[in-house]
């Protein structure tokens, strides 16, 4: 996983939501929610998320691959019949 930058000061109260927001890139004003705050806390930095992405898809990606025995004999082909 690569060495992430962030912002070191990610943890707020309910009084900085708009500084979460803009940190977080969302914009939660047009919604009516009781408690934006707790929403917020729920959520990663892009960053931090982006790296998570693509190491799961680097380790799904991984366990794809066919791994073949150095004795083995390759697959026959595969004819298709239409």
């Amino acid at each position: 996983m690569p060495k992430l930058k962030t912002e070191s000061n990610y943890i707020f109260s309910g009084k900085d939501v708009s500084r979460v927001e803009k940190l977080l890139g969302f914009n939660l004003d047009k919604y009516d929610l009781d408690n934006k705050i707790k929403i917020l806390r729920n959520c990663v930095l892009p960053d931090v998320g982006l790296a998570i992405f693509e190491s799961a898809l680097n380790i799904y990606n991984h366990n794809k691959v066919e791994q073949v025995g150095l004795f083995a004999l390759p697959s026959p082909p595969v004819n298709k019949k239409d």
